[in-house]
């Protein structure tokens, strides 16, 4: 894939659990708030959707990493492609764990969300140009 200057990135299944987990606990927080109970079932509704949601269902989400000859990269949605994005430099590589910081973007890339071979060359590649 990033031979052909383009990543396509999947939902992952792993960060989908992650942010399941924490806006649950999150939740359970609110509960013990001292308000009527159909104001924290409301609540409790409303933390789920919107972390969920915006996180993994969003059209927002970026979903191919195109690298351009010029070292800028071109991020696309659903909806729009954000072209000569830069990545900065307190982007982080590690074995299970991808952190791609541009200016106005954050990826979290875990090994689920792509084939295992292109998870390893994007690991390499970002090693030696990061």
């Amino acid at each position: 894939m990033i031979t052909k200057s383009k990543v396509t990135i999947n939902p992952s299944r792993i960060l989908f659990l992650y942010y399941l987990f924490f806006s649950g606990a999150t939740t359970l927080a609110v509960f013990y708030i001292d308000l009527p109970f159909k104001i924290l079932l409301w609540l409790y509704v409303v933390i789920i959707s919107v972390v969920n949601f915006y996180r993994y269902f969003s059209k927002k989400r970026i979903k191919a990493i195109l690298w351009r000859a010029n070292g800028l990269l071109d991020l696309q949605s659903e909806k729009t492609t954000f072209k000569n994005q830069k990545l900065l430099p307190s982007s982080r590589v590690f074995s299970k764990l991808i952190i791609l910081n541009f200016r106005r973007h954050k990826l979290i890339i875990l090994p689920d969300s792509m084939d295992e071979d292109a998870f390893r060359r994007l690991k390499v590649y970002l090693r030696f140009h990061l």
